[in-house]
């Protein structure tokens, strides 16, 4: 008969890597949860911002401030999240969540969010 060595496994490490894991997808869950927050909270704004159109017959002017913080603009150098008219009919939002992208923007003429640079 032969015999196999059997090598006992070391749990040591297993024993610490459930708990660092778990605690790595709390962090996870958690900026997924407040990157949502930024979006629903971006996305009644581009409402605000489409309403306001509909009923000045133009887009908001981001030099307003007190009109920008009545659509739930936060004010900071410059606005967030920030606002770009890009002509007279058109204009973007980007969430700025770091300081080197991508980042999620939203664009009036397709109407639509996209994670990327401008």
């Amino acid at each position: 008969m032969i015999r196999v060595p059997i090598q006992k496994e070391k749990t040591g490490n297993a024993i610490l890597l459930i708990p660092v894991a778990a605690l790595a997808g709390m962090v996870g869950l958690a900026l997924f949860w407040m990157g949502g927050a930024d979006r629903r909270n971006a996305d009644q704004i581009v409402s605000k911002i489409e309403g306001y159109r509909l009923h000045e017959g133009h887009l908001p002017n981001p030099e307003d401030q007190q009109l920008m913080k009545a659509l739930g603009f936060k004010p900071a150098a410059g606005w967030i999240p920030d606002y770009e008219p890009l002509d007279s009919s058109s204009y973007r939002i980007t969430l700025l969540g770091g300081l080197d992208g991508p980042f999620w923007i939203y664009e009036s003429k397709p109407r639509a969010w996209r994670y990327g640079y401008p």
